[in-house]
């Protein structure tokens, strides 16, 4: 815990996807947890089948459904994180950016981005 959040923030070199789970995990959110660890809602990361290039909108949605359907939420905690999503606390660091600039998919972006 830190005075700001009632989780422990993000630890040195941890993914961003790692960082979502570990919280998602705190709050018994079982299958948005595994949602994270798989990526989909990754700025850089998430799979295709999924990617509708608002990742964060989708985090939101599925994490106030979850809530409602969930007995004994902690409605508190789970305000404090939709609120924590959209200040960016779980975007992809400048590190994730980088690594994806330099992979081939970000290369090939940049290249359609380009004209050819």
């Amino acid at each position: 815990m830190t005075d700001e959040h009632w989780w422990e923030t993000r630890r040195e070199g941890e993914r961003s996807n790692e960082y979502l789970a570990r919280v998602l995990t705190a709050m018994h959110a079982d299958e948005l947890a595994t949602n994270a660890r798989a990526y989909h809602y990754d700025d850089f990361a998430c799979p295709p089948e999924i990617d509708d290039g608002m990742p964060q909108h989708r985090l939101l949605n599925d994490l106030h459904r979850w809530a409602r359907a969930s007995p004994m939420v902690n409605e508190a905690r789970v305000n404090e994180v939709a609120r924590a999503v959209i200040n960016g606390e779980f975007d992809g660091t400048v590190a994730e950016s980088e690594a994806w600039a330099k992979s081939p998919e970000g290369q090939k972006t940049f290249k359609d981005l380009m004209g050819g």
